[in-house]
């Protein structure tokens, strides 16, 4: 479905514009995959390094709607899935997407990465990408690698080279880490490590060596950048120099200070994920920061804020304003009021987005004004909207229902990979909550997304009925409602509560964690270890 266009929407670029093959050119993908047999046109085969056929499809829908991507792998018991760790992506540029599967073989919670490759000329293509020979990749380094596609001629158009980014440094010799840089060319099918020389300023490496890598972009034909969100961006220059070139883009000023949480600073429990956002299109970087007015009640319903954006070419001696929009400027069509009546102001007649609960915001892949928003009715509601706003005129262009789990912000990486696919018919999954595979998809992080048309008065009348379904849940528990039954079917009822609670509590802000390390359980210790024993004695 294409986005919304009326006579208050201007038809600009942002329009959904499909390739031949009835894909859309610009999705919002999900980061967390589903194990599940279901197959279509997407489907791309591989084999791990012990020849365990592996499978991955893409479910795809236009933006603002949510698509998403299941992996099979075919004679795999149920016991070698890593349930508690679902595929995940990794990054995407391009045609190409590199995702983990995490698997049980040839040992437990064994990491595999496979990079699928879009054609518009042939079958798409999956293949495992063995990890760097001169290195050990730790867990939690899998956000290191970065794809840069070729930027040959026809004959090279599925080439690309996957960068792997290490650093090592010493403290007391040098203050600043020594970064080499992993490169595996898709032509030699081998990786080669090179040292990179530093270029940064001295008044910036220090924030080297805090960087924590939220996600990764291609800029131009010879660089990667991996992004920091609240430190700026590393830039690895001249990949396939003998000498590649480090480099430190720092992010404009902002009256926030991310990295100073204790003093005037933002709360550490609120992510920065949920006030910027960097993405890339042809070497032009794009920055998005989002200015609330009233910190820390930014996550409450008539919130007041700003989105602006900023643009930077390497070349560039800084950032450049793009453009800024007030969400009270930022007009609503009259006719989403059947969907979201909520919307509307009690002091005018007008429609007002800001009495949603603004949750995160991502930027397009295109060199535009598009900026998607995820926000809420209510905070802890299972249900959130995507929201397509065209910054340029300040107009809302789409809405998109979307359920996620009320706990855990919204993942989902903009991808144009649909676009290089051949002339094929999308498929559609027709059975995802497959027994044995996982318990709660929604648990997941693994949206049903639904593009709200604003002339279909039904779509009110929809969340009306979740909602009373919602309520008769809460007033009779012990009811047997069709949902119910499937969860029960598929055993994710306790189990997703219990992993519910465990990421909430997982998420408990780290004061509450001290007092309870520090102080509660000394206490307890005294009490049962001295204090019991003592009385035992005098009984």
């Amino acid at each position: 479905m294409a986005p919304l266009a009326t006579d208050s929407v201007p038809r600009s670029s942002l329009t959904t514009v499909r390739s031949g093959g009835g894909f859309p050119e610009r999705v919002l993908l999900d980061k967390t995959g589903r194990i599940a047999a279901d197959r279509n046109a997407t489907t791309a085969e591989a084999e791990t390094s012990e020849g365990r056929p592996v499978a991955v499809s893409f479910w795809l829908v236009d933006a603002p709607e949510i698509s998403s991507f299941s992996v099979d792998c075919p004679g795999l018991p149920e016991k070698d899935y890593h349930h508690g760790l679902p595929p995940f992506i990794i990054c995407a540029e391009g045609r190409f997407v590199l995702f983990c599967v995490v698997l049980n073989v040839p040992r437990w919670k064994s990491f595999h990465l496979f990079l699928y490759t879009a054609s518009s000329s042939e079958e798409p293509s999956l293949h495992l990408l063995p990890e760097p020979a001169d290195c050990v990749v730790e867990r939690f380094e899998y956000q290191n690698f970065a794809i840069l596609p070729s930027s040959g001629g026809a004959d090279r158009r599925r080439d690309y080279a996957v960068a792997f980014l290490d650093w090592k440094w010493n403290p007391h010799d040098n203050p600043c880490p020594q970064y080499y840089v992993n490169v595996f060319s898709s032509e030699t099918r081998s990786w080669t490590r090179r040292k990179a020389l530093l270029d940064v300023p001295e008044s910036e490496k220090a924030l080297l060596q805090l960087h924590e890598i939220t996600k990764q972009i291609a800029v131009g034909t010879s660089s990667l950048a991996w992004v920091d969100l609240v430190r700026g961006i590393i830039l690895l220059s001249d990949l396939f120099e003998q000498q590649p070139v480090v480099r430190h883009i720092p992010f404009p000023a902002s009256r926030f200070c991310f990295a100073d949480t204790d003093d005037d600073g933002l709360d550490s429990k609120i992510s920065v994920e949920y006030f910027r956002d960097v993405a890339c299109c042809d070497g032009l970087i794009k920055f998005v920061e989002i200015d609330f007015d009233d910190y820390p009640d930014c996550r409450s319903n008539g919130s007041a804020w700003k989105a602006t954006t900023w643009n930077m070419e390497v070349s560039w001696n800084g950032w450049r304003k793009r453009c800024t929009v007030d969400v009270d400027g930022i007009s609503v069509d009259s006719s989403y009021s059947a969907i979201l009546p909520m919307l509307s102001d009690e002091h005018s007649e007008q429609l007002k987005l800001k009495n949603l609960i603004f949750l995160v915001p991502t930027l397009s892949m295109q060199d535009d004004d598009l900026l998607y928003i995820m926000a809420k009715v209510d905070y802890e509601d299972d249900t959130a909207w995507v929201i397509a706003v065209d910054m340029k005129h300040a107009s809302v262009e789409a809405l998109a229902l979307v359920t996620e789990p009320s706990y855990s912000s919204p993942m989902y990486y903009p991808c144009a990979f649909p676009k290089y696919l051949s002339d094929m018919t999308p498929g559609t999954p027709k059975d995802y909550e497959k027994p044995g595979y996982t318990n709660d998809y929604k648990l997941l992080g693994l949206p049903q997304a639904k593009l709200l048309p604003r002339n279909k008065k039904s779509a009110g009348h929809a969340e009306q009925k979740s909602h009373k379904r919602k309520q008769e849940r809460f007033d009779n528990p012990s009811s047997s409602h069709g949902d119910n039954k499937q969860e029960l079917a598929l055993g994710g009822t306790w189990s997703s509560r219990c992993q519910r609670l465990a990421v909430v509590l997982l998420e408990l802000d780290h004061r509450w964690v001290y007092f309870v390390c520090w102080l509660v359980l000394p206490m307890l210790y005294i009490i049962f270890g001295l204090v019991i024993p003592f009385i035992a004695k005098l009984i």
